[in-house]
């Protein structure tokens, strides 16, 4: 049944590598704006990510579903840019 399905967050930080391998010091400031992509599984599979470095993958066919959100860093905390 549906509600028995188990779902799991993953690959969340896969794709921070980029601006973690740089210079960058990380902290968010008024004005940026930023995807976040989350990613939901069925099951037990983990992610895998192609070496394409981008395309991300369940390491056993699961289903998975992955939305995003644009969110930009304002004077006193995040507005969502994106409406569902």
């Amino acid at each position: 049944a549906l509600l028995d399905m188990e779902l799991e967050l993953c690959c969340i930080l896969s794709h921070l590598s980029s601006i973690m391998a740089n210079e960058n010091s990380g902290r968010m400031v008024e004005g940026q704006t930023f995807t976040i992509e989350p990613i939901l599984i069925m099951d037990k599979a983990e992610c895998v990510t192609w070496e394409n470095g981008w395309t991300t993958v369940t390491d056993d066919g699961s289903w998975a579903a992955q939305f995003e959100h644009t969110v930009l860093v304002t004077r006193t905390g995040v507005e969502i840019l994106t409406k569902h």
